[in-house]
């Protein structure tokens, strides 16, 4: 059996050339999805250790930063003591881990690894080299 298949050179170099800027912008977006439900999680999760007498300046400290056109990032901040996040997080000598920000992480994982594939599938299928 004998199969010939006709391709625009032309338009299939094009589609491949353009397909990773489709990818891009296709996972920044992801990255905003997966950042505020992390943020969420992690606000939320915070908020239930410390308590109705936390100041609540932690858990506001908790934020999305865009990372130029690379992504989306989750930050925990607390000024002036820009180090309480991470010793709550972890805890130190004197005072147990009360865990917020691996945990959301960990939980969020497996929904943006399928929030990836999709968004890579939606880039190549929008250039015409998906399935047919």
């Amino acid at each position: 059996m004998t199969y010939t298949i006709e391709v625009d050179r032309a338009a299939l170099h094009d589609a491949l050339m353009s397909l990773g800027t489709e990818i891009d912008k296709e996972l920044f977006a992801v990255s905003l999805v997966t950042a505020n439900a992390i943020d969420r999680e992690a606000s939320a999760r915070l908020a239930r250790q410390l308590g109705p007498n936390a100041t609540g300046k932690t858990v506001a400290g908790i934020a999305v930063i865009p990372l130029g056109t690379a992504g989306h990032a989750v930050i925990a901040e607390r000024n002036p003591y820009p180090i309480l996040p991470y010793w709550l997080e972890k805890g130190t000598a004197k005072m147990s881990a009360r865990p917020f920000f691996d945990a959301a992480v960990k939980l969020e994982e497996g929904a943006h690894l399928r929030r990836v594939e999709e968004a890579v599938q939606r880039a190549i299928d929008s250039k015409g080299l998906g399935d047919a």
